[in-house]
């Protein structure tokens, strides 16, 4: 296939109608469900065995797969949540979509796993902890993507360097702003013990 001419941007409408037939083919909805079911839970499996990294935390795989399992329905509810409103921003203007994108796409998939929470509570702790701190995220983001996007100029094996860098940075700016792993719950009192 392919595309239209175009001189410079002359041709937009164009381009636009070939981005929308896109769109509307059976190859983007396929490449599509491969990011939400595929891709998105193998990323957030490396963002959490990363975690469990910094934390010098034991890493046990068959926990940590069932876990992955067990949220893989909010892991893609949120992946297609998080979709539609970058969409929306997109549509709204640029800026909305870019703020967005920066505070949902770095950490909501990890909170998700890490702290067990539903879709919209994931997704809130994530938009929270990264607007305290936006402008420092929004620059970790240009960096990642800098270092990815290099990476992969690099005849592609450079993202094999890139890609664990930028987990394991952003699995330390998860920790420094969601505030460590979750306490262990208290053991119940057994009210069936004698009292002194």
């Amino acid at each position: 296939m392919t595309g239209p001419k175009t001189d410079g941007i002359t041709d937009l409408p164009a381009l636009i109608q070939v981005y929308g037939d896109y769109l509307h083919s059976a190859s983007f909805r396929l490449q599509e469900a491969a990011n939400l079911l595929v891709l998105l839970p193998l990323g957030a499996g490396f963002q959490f065995y990363f975690l469990k990294r910094v934390r010098h935390q034991s890493h046990d795989d068959s926990r940590s797969v069932r876990r992955l399992f067990q949220r893989l329905s909010a892991l893609v509810l949120a992946g297609l949540l998080v979709g539609v409103f970058i969409t929306v921003g997109l549509i709204c203007l640029v800026l909305p979509a870019i703020y967005l994108a920066v505070a949902y796409y770095p950490f909501t998939f990890l909170v998700i796993v890490d702290r067990r929470l539903g879709v919209w509570a994931g997704m809130e702790a994530s938009r929270r902890a990264v607007t305290r701190h936006w402008w420092s995220v929004l620059l970790m983001v240009i960096i990642a993507i800098i270092l990815l996007v290099t990476g992969f100029l690099a005849f592609g094996i450079g993202i094999l360097v890139a890609l664990p860098v930028v987990v394991g940075a952003f699995s330390y700016a998860y920790e420094d702003l969601c505030g460590g792993p979750l306490k262990p719950e208290a053991e119940p009192v057994n009210s069936a013990l004698p009292t002194a």
